[in-house]
């Protein structure tokens, strides 16, 4: 009776956030107006691809890209093309993808473990992070169609033997690497998966990774230019920064608070071949659980940090927890005692334990969360078309630093923004900025003084304004005047994740007084303080 009950709790717990999700998502799916930070920005890199525009190009005021791999903005750009530019074409492939990656877990844990309960209650934990993410899921990013390659080759590699499967699925996962860069990772969990558990499968697999990942990464470092490695592997390697403390958060927050229920018990799961001597096929989700983990303490290197690198850690180990928790009650119940000799049957064997329906109807409750909080504003389709009209009606070219996408469908071009730009600021010694330490120095000269400078559209002001180049938007105090705001605008454009502005002050260019151009400069208007940066234990 109480197993009944725990399973049954269990079920309705799993379908029921898995539906939510969904009816979530389907809501938020055509909101024209940005729901996550950054939404636009990586939307513009998308628009660059379908117009035949190089995507990895010098920064200018016109454009700096994302330090992103090519994969994302390359699978949008057809949609692009077929129906021009909408915010609802990006959050599609993000939905399909995170609905890909449900399949994918749903489908290895049934076959891990003979149930359909436990991978029906991964795809349900996983979904429940989208409030820890503040909507990360179904926003404009590469991160979901990273999951589901790097999940979907290595389940391939779980389930297929022979030479055939490794090779299989090492590419399959290599490919999450064009996605984002942390794909890599998962591709080396496989990697040490087959070294310590099945070496005869070690080389065709470490081929296929190196073919796909290197020799592709190669093909575009020669096709796209030098630009191409400067963006995607010299700035990300560049801007770590040690911290004690956001290492302590992130395990102490988040894989031991959040995800404790899943956490501890895959340690627990780890542990026991002490005891029964047996390391079986499973550990490859183990495995991946470490590759997750590995992800999440690369992103505390970055001091500026964003909720959605939290869904590695959450694929993860919302994998590798069901799993171990069936392992261990099984085991368990086989001998009450406690010796934990593996059944005769395996992983297969018997019902799923009412303790371990329990235990993972617990980390349900850490990640809940109001679906309120992620739905979006009435009358956005209104709020878009007022706020296109408005920058339309701005004379001149506009510049909006923290926005992309509403230039562009303002007819306004492209400009560039404040989050790439910090990024190759801050990445310390970079090529870039070896060879010319005032690059943006100069850069921002042709906004202090002369014709044709742009308006700026910005959701702070100067002073304010970006972090590593926070010094650069201050030098632009004297050359600019605030001329009005967005009006009632900026609380109907104000964003439901991420980034907790919106477009506020209009400023239009005015010539420095006489003699003062020098005084205006970057290096003389550097502030004494900086403006608060990121607050989360992860980075992108």
């Amino acid at each position: 009776m109480i197993g009944r009950l725990a399973r049954f709790t269990l079920w309705a717990v799993s379908l029921g956030s898995i539906a939510a999700f969904l009816v979530l998502s389907l809501i938020r799916l055509g909101s024209p107006i940005e729901l996550g930070n950054g939404e636009g920005m990586m939307l513009d890199n998308a628009i660059r691809v379908a117009s035949g525009q190089p995507l990895y190009v010098e920064p200018t005021l016109r454009f700096i890209p994302f330090v992103y791999m090519p994969l994302y903005p390359v699978l949008l750009a057809p949609l692009i093309k077929l129906m021009g530019p909408a915010l609802w074409q990006g959050r599609l492939v993000d939905l399909l993808a995170t609905l890909g990656f449900l399949g994918v877990v749903i489908a290895a844990i049934r076959r891990e473990t003979g149930s359909w309960l436990p991978g029906v209650a991964a795809a349900g934990i996983f979904v429940m992070g989208h409030g820890l993410t503040r909507g990360g899921y179904d926003v404009v990013r590469p991160d979901p169609v990273m999951l589901f390659l790097a999940f979907a080759g290595l389940a391939i590699l779980r389930f297929n033997g022979g030479a055939r499967g490794a090779m299989l699925g090492g590419a399959v996962t290599a490919l999450a690497f064009f996605a984002k860069q942390h794909g890599l990772l998962f591709a080396f969990g496989g990697l040490a998966y087959l070294l310590f558990h099945d070496r005869r499968r070690l080389l065709p697999y470490a081929l296929a990774v190196a073919v796909v990942a290197g020799g592709g990464f190669l093909l575009l470092s020669n096709w796209l230019g030098p630009w191409f490695s400067f963006y995607v592997q010299e700035v990300p390697s560049r801007w770590s920064e040690f911290s004690r403390g956001r290492v302590r958060d992130y395990f102490a927050d988040i894989v031991v608070g959040k995800f404790g229920a899943l956490s501890i018990p895959t340690a627990i799961a780890i542990a026991m071949p002490a005891v029964t001597g047996r390391r079986g096929p499973e550990w490859i989700w183990y495995w991946t659980a470490s590759a997750g983990m590995a992800t999440g303490v690369l992103a505390t290197l970055d001091p500026y940090a964003y909720y959605h690198v939290l869904m590695p850690t959450i694929a993860a180990f919302a994998v590798a927890g069901p799993v171990a928790m069936v392992a261990i009650g099984r085991r368990l119940t086989a001998d009450p005692a406690g010796a934990w000799p593996v059944p005769a049957s395996g992983m297969h064997s018997g019902a799923i334990p009412a303790a371990t329906c329990l235990v993972l109807v617990l980390q349900f409750l850490p990640l809940s969360y109001p679906m309120r909080t992620l739905l979006p504003r009435p009358g956005a389709q209104a709020t878009y078309e007022a706020t296109i009209r408005k920058l339309h009606d701005l004379p001149g070219p506009i510049l909006m630093p923290y926005h992309g996408y509403y230039a562009t469908m303002a007819g306004k071009a492209m400009g560039m923004t404040i989050l790439p730009l910090d990024d190759i600021i801050r990445a310390k010694g970079n090529s870039l900025l070896r060879r010319d330490p005032k690059y943006f120095e100069r850069m921002f000269d042709s906004l202090r003084t002369g014709p044709d400078r742009p308006t700026i559209v910005s959701d702070t002001i100067f002073t304010k304004a970006g972090d590593a180049s926070l010094h650069l938007w201050a030098s632009l105090e004297k050359s600019y005047r605030r001329s009005g705001d967005m009006g009632d605008l900026v609380e109907r454009l104000r964003p439901l994740a991420g980034a907790r502005n919106a477009p506020t002050y209009i400023f239009v260019p005015v010539e420095p007084p006489a003699g003062d151009s020098k005084a205006g400069s970057a290096d003389s208007a550097r502030p004494a303080t900086r403006a608060p940066a990121g607050s989360s234990p992860a980075a992108r």
